[in-house]
């Protein structure tokens, strides 16, 4: 009796292009991981380029409650007028901006003939008993002539700004030195015009102050 064998093959399950489909996934996931990598790096870099620019050079140990704050116009103002004539504005109007951000809502805008590096702690303790201030920010600005290079041929100029805050209580005492430098804590992809490094600068120097402080942002910034 004839007889038959029967027999066993193998048969495949997977699609004649398997590897390019395996390809084209891991060229995507490789992508994927490019830009994550990307964006962890710019993160950090971000990240450390604030820290270096924004400086607590004196702070002081106690627990310090401000409700009402006066705040001097920018000592040497018109020097800095023949750079950009509307320093002072913006510097005015970026204060109460962040104060506002902050709660801060009582607070009086001075120009007395108050120096940055010597103040007169008398005078303090003087305008703060006149307009019933619980402390005095006294600040000042400086302008950095910035060139921006590619492959080390320059290719344009901006000024960036160098802000520096010191925070007195009524009773003439320091509490805060703040520093904050654009160049060195602000990224800009284009060069930025100088209303835009004053107002960073004055703002960077501020908040640094009150995260000093331990006060929260409650009014989110609309600008």
């Amino acid at each position: 009796m004839p007889t038959a064998s029967r027999g066993f093959g193998i048969v495949s399950q997977f699609p004649d292009n398997m590897y390019q489909l395996i390809g084209n996934y891991l060229k995507k996931e490789i992508k994927r991981m490019r830009t994550i990598i990307k964006f962890i790096i710019i993160s950090t870099l971000l990240c450390s380029c604030a820290a270096v620019g924004t400086k607590t050079l004196y702070k002081t140990d106690e627990k310090v409650d401000i409700s009402s704050l006066g705040y001097n116009s920018l000592d040497g103002d018109t020097i800095l007028a023949k750079i950009y004539p509307f320093t002072n504005n913006i510097f005015d109007s970026t204060i109460i901006e962040t104060l506002k951000e902050y709660s801060l809502d009582n607070y009086k805008s001075l120009d007395e003939n108050i120096t940055y590096q010597t103040p007169d702690i008398e005078k303090i303790k003087e305008i703060c008993s006149q307009y019933n201030l619980d402390a005095l920010l006294v600040s000042k600005l400086k302008f950095i002539y910035a060139t921006q290079a590619i492959y080390f041929v320059p290719v344009s100029h901006n000024w960036d700004t160098e802000v520096e805050m010191k925070l007195f209580d009524k009773n003439g005492r320091l509490l805060y030195n703040t520093k904050h430098n654009t160049l060195k804590g602000n990224s800009y992809m284009n060069p930025p015009p100088v209303e835009r490094t004053v107002h960073d600068g004055t703002k960077g120097a501020l908040v640094r102050i009150f995260k000093n402080m331990g006060l929260i942002k409650t009014v989110a910034n609309k600008s």
